[in-house]
């Protein structure tokens, strides 16, 4: 990544953590480094996460005009939702 480059890091396990607001790569690193596994997450909230990154990178704006925006959503996961809706993750 550029280091103008911008980022959001979001987590979840029952409940979502993290925030939407995209950040400098600095910040994000620190937040990667922050975040530490859940281990009695017994209904995680899986497809919460996704829809909130979704939510945040369409809403991003650059504020560099014709700057190009690259709008990428990456998830580290096991896969499991509380919810077991496969209709709302496929």
């Amino acid at each position: 990544m550029r280091k103008d480059d911008r980022v959001a890091v979001l987590s979840y396990a029952t409940t979502l953590g993290g925030t939407s607001r995209m950040t400098g790569v600095a910040q994000a690193k620190t937040s990667l480094q922050a975040m530490a596994p859940d281990e009695d997450a017994a209904s995680p909230a899986f497809a919460d996460a996704v829809e909130r990154a979704i939510a945040a990178v369409e809403r991003y704006r650059s504020d560099r005009p014709g700057v190009l925006v690259r709008r990428v959503v990456i998830v580290v996961s096991d896969g499991l939702d509380g919810a077991l809706d496969r209709d709302r993750i496929t």
